[in-house]
């Protein structure tokens, strides 16, 4: 028994871990955003989605050794608490595992708090593009008479950029 609490452990540590590592990436992708550097916004978000991988990949382990400890500790919660399977083990691996997922929740409400700030600064951004995009595509023709051609030029400049993102 002692094997799947260790391993309940040590995949509360992993995401605790994984979290961290997010959370550097968050900051490495608002600074992408502050300072306008699309390609490096491009590869955090790239090593981002790998990571969210790994952290699926971390979740199934986890439900399965709390369906294995709450079926040996015959408790009937679907999916079980992390209290309830917490309270089954014993005092010492139980004050670790309330450690370690006291760890977790502040990594994930710190990475909650860093998404929200990047998500404002992208829209902040995309507020920034479609509002040079609208001076951009504004068009207005002092003369109503041109050489044979050169209105339907200038039109088709603007409708080149006549696009919102």
């Amino acid at each position: 028994m002692d094997e799947l609490w260790n391993e309940l452990l040590a995949v509360l540590q992993e995401s605790v871990e994984l979290y961290k590592g997010l959370l550097l990436m968050g900051e490495e992708k608002r600074q992408a955003l502050i300072g306008a550097r699309a390609a490096d916004l491009d590869k955090v978000t790239k090593r981002e989605e790998l990571m969210i991988i790994e952290g699926s990949s971390l979740e199934e382990r986890r439900a399965k050794v709390t369906a294995a400890l709450a079926t040996h500790y015959h408790i009937s919660e679907k999916p079980p608490m992390f209290a309830v399977i917490a309270a089954a083990a014993e005092p010492d691996m139980a004050l670790r595992l309330k450690n370690c997922k006291a760890e977790l929740d502040d990594a994930v409400a710190r990475l909650l708090r860093i998404n929200e700030t990047n998500g404002a600064l992208i829209r902040q951004a995309l507020h920034f593009v479609n509002y040079n995009l609208n001076l951009l595509t504004q068009c207005q023709v002092d003369n109503t008479y041109a050489p044979v051609g050169a209105a339907f030029a200038q039109r088709s400049a603007v409708a080149l950029l006549d696009r919102k993102v």
